[in-house]
C-alpha cells in the first residue's frame, strides 16, 4: 500500500503571529534606536553648552584681569548688576585694529538671551554706537556677584566706591533648569535656584588688600 506524502503548510493564523511578532520585534529595536540617538543628542547639546559656558567664563576673566576703576572723567571701570557687567579693559583689540588699548565690555542677560557688545574707549569714541551680540539663547539664569572686600554683594560701582572688587562670581544655568525666570532676568520670587551648571570666581588683581587678610580699607 502506498502512502500518500502530505506536505504541511503554515495556517493563516500561524503567518498572522509571525507577521505580529517581526513587527513588534521591529518596533522594539527602532524604539531603542530611536531613544540612543536622542541620548546621545542630549549628550551632545550638554556637553556644546558646557563648553560655550566654559568660554564665556575665560572670556569675562580674560576682561576683568586687565580691569581698570576708572575715574570721574570716564566712569566706573567696572559697573555692574546681577544680570549686568560693565567693564573697561586694557587689551588691544584686533577689531578694530589696535587703536586703542582701552576697551569697554558689556555682558547683559535679559530674556533668556546673554548678549555682548566690545568697543574701543577713550576721547573720540563717545558717538559709537554699542551694538550688542547675542552669546547664547540656551541659558535660564546668569548672576553676577561682587565681593567689596567684606561681603558678597549684588551690584558695584568702582568709580563711587573708587576702587576695584575683590572679586567677582559669574553663575550660569542651562537652560530649561530652575523656576522660569521673569522678563529682566531678575528672579524676585524668591524661589529656590539649583546650583549652576557654571560657576567661578576670577580674583581681581588688584583688588582691595581687606579681602584677604590685609590691613587696607
Amino acid at each position: 500500500m502506498r502512502r500518500a506524502l502530505r506536505r504541511r503548510g503554515f495556517t493563516m493564523i500561524e503567518v498572522m503571529i509571525s507577521l505580529a511578532l517581526i513587527a513588534l520585534l521591529a518596533s522594539a529595536v527602532m524604539s531603542f534606536l530611536w531613544s540612543l540617538s536622542a541620548r546621545q543628542g542630549a549628550i551632545g547639546s550638554a556637553s556644546a553648552d558646557a563648553q560655550a559656558a566654559d568660554t564665556l567664563l575665560d572670556r569675562i576673566e580674560g576682561d576683568l584681569l586687565g580691569g581698570i576703576a576708572g575715574d570721574a572723567q570716564m566712569g566706573a571701570g567696572i559697573d555692574g548688576s546681577g544680570t549686568r557687567l560693565r567693564v573697561l579693559t586694557r587689551g588691544v583689540d584686533v577689531g578694530d585694529g589696535g587703536e586703542s588699548d582701552l576697551q569697554e565690555a558689556i555682558y547683559n542677560y535679559a530674556g533668556g538671551v546673554l548678549s555682548m557688545s566690545r568697543r574701543p574707549f577713550g576721547p573720540g569714541t563717545e558717538g559709537v554706537a554699542t551694538e550688542m551680540h547675542p552669546l547664547s539663547s540656551r541659558l535660564s539664569r546668569v548672576r553676577f556677584r561682587y565681593f567689596d572686600g567684606r561681603n558678597w554683594t549684588s551690584s558695584f560701582d568702582s568709580a563711587s566706591l573708587a576702587r576695584l572688587p575683590a572679586a567677582i562670581e559669574v553663575e550660569v544655568w542651562r537652560e530649561n533648569r530652575g523656576p522660569a525666570t521673569p522678563a529682566g532676568g531678575e528672579d524676585a520670587s524668591g524661589a529656590e535656584w539649583p546650583e549652576p551648571d557654571r560657576s567661578r570666581v576670577i580674583v581681581i588683581p588688584d583688588g582691595p588688600d581687606a579681602a584677604w587678610g590685609g590691613g587696607g580699607a
